[in-house]
C-alpha cells in the first residue's frame, strides 16, 4: 500500500514534532509527578501542613524545576482557601 502525499507531510510534521522535544531532561522527583504535586496530594492525608510548605516553597525557593510550578501554584491556593476555611470555623464556634 502506497503513502499519500498527505500522510508523508504529516509523519514529516510529527518527526519535525518530535525532534524538538527535550529528550534529555531529567524526570521528576516522587515517583515523577514532583514535589509540588506530591505536597498537594499530600495536603488530603496529612492536613493544611503540606500545603503550606509547598506555598512557601513557591514564595521562597528559587532553584526549582520550572515544571513542578503547577503543583506548588496549587498547594498556594488550597493554602489560602484551608486558611479561610478555618478563620470561619473559629470564628463560627467562639460566636456561638
Amino acid at each position: 500500500m502506497s503513502r499519500t502525499y498527505i500522510q508523508f507531510l504529516k509523519e514529516d510534521q510529527l518527526l519535525e514534532d518530535m525532534a524538538r522535544l527535550p529528550w534529555d531532561t531529567a524526570p521528576l522527583p516522587c515517583c515523577g509527578i514532583g514535589v509540588g504535586w506530591l505536597l498537594f496530594i499530600l495536603g488530603f492525608f496529612l492536613g493544611v501542613i503540606p500545603w503550606y510548605v509547598g506555598a512557601i516553597m513557591l514564595l521562597c525557593v528559587k532553584d526549582y524545576d520550572k515544571r513542578e510550578k503547577p503543583g506548588f501554584i496549587a498547594c498556594a491556593i488550597v493554602a489560602v482557601m484551608a486558611t479561610i476555611a478555618i478563620i470561619v470555623a473559629v470564628a463560627i464556634v467562639y460566636h456561638n
